[in-house]
């Protein structure tokens, strides 16, 4: 189990989502979509050929997650408010 209290490494990121992939339990999940928009939702994921699979049955790419279990992405440990100001 992957443990994180500050910013992750890209490796330590794969194996906390490799772990979420194997587990198939439930795990909080933000995401954007394929047009931007941003999620926040509890699901189980597995992998498949088109990308992650979610119990909502969206197929996601992996480059979308913005965190997982409160846990951010590289990409995104520089973003501390994803809300819009539009």
């Amino acid at each position: 189990m992957v443990i994180v209290t500050e910013g992750i490494s890209s490796e330590n990121f794969t194996v906390l989502l490799e772990q979420a992939l194997r587990m198939k339990q439930y795990v909080k999940l933000a995401y954007f979509d394929d047009i931007h928009a941003f999620h926040s939702v509890n699901v189980v994921m597995k992998r498949t050929e088109q990308g992650i699979e979610l119990t909502n049955g969206y197929v996601i790419e992996e480059s979308w997650i913005v965190s997982l279990d409160e846990v951010k992405a590289p990409a995104y440990q520089h973003i501390d408010d994803f809300t819009c100001d539009c």
